[in-house]
């Protein structure tokens, strides 16, 4: 039988989702599992600079609605998902891979299916119970991945990977990683 809380670890979660009786049962199945606070938001902000105010609070995790208004409700994960570290859920009664693809390419986490099953929301909470104890709260840094590919063997993609690795360092004051997958002999 699966636990009812998370090690100890309180969870906080906001709930945003125009649909009452949606946020409802979702808001329901969240507080079914010790530890769990939710923070319950019966509409999305006007604009999307209000957006911070709105959740001042440090949420582990932001629970957003789709089937009221998907176009906005896009817009709202996007910027959370570009200001902020916190893990970012969407849920809709209709199973719609393209807009699963979607939201999850616009930084979603999770995407739940309604009625909500009480092992997805399980699996769910507990991802987000190791993601917040792997990673302090804060505004994410942004990262990139450049790629570097030879079309021969011995034309210099190591040197010249190794040296901008280097100057991007410098640049940045950051730290570099730089993974050199050019294995011998294939």
């Amino acid at each position: 039988h699966p636990p009812d809380s998370f090690g100890g670890a309180v969870l906080s979660a906001a709930l945003i989702d125009p649909d009452d009786l949606r946020r409802q049962e979702v808001a329901d199945a969240l507080l079914g599992f010790q530890g769990t606070t939710v923070q319950e938001y019966s509409a999305f902000p006007d604009n999307l600079e209000e957006l911070p105010q709105m959740l001042e609070k440090h949420y582990d995790a932001v629970l957003i609605g789709l089937d009221s208004d998907p176009e906005y409700a896009f817009d709202v994960v996007e910027s959370i998902c570009a200001n902020s570290a916190t893990i970012v859920m969407v849920y809709s009664a209709q199973t719609n891979l393209e807009q699963a693809i979607r939201f999850m390419r616009a930084g979603a986490r999770e995407f739940l299916t309604l009625p909500l099953l009480r092992a997805d929301v399980i699996g769910a909470l507990a991802r987000v119970s190791i993601r917040r104890s792997a990673s302090p709260h804060g505004k994410r840094t942004s990262r990139k991945l450049f790629v570097f590919l030879g079309a021969k063997g011995g034309c210099g993609v190591t040197t010249i990977a190794a040296n901008f690795a280097v100057a991007l360092a410098q640049e940045s004051g950051q730290r570099t990683l730089l993974i050199d997958l050019g294995l011998p002999l294939g």
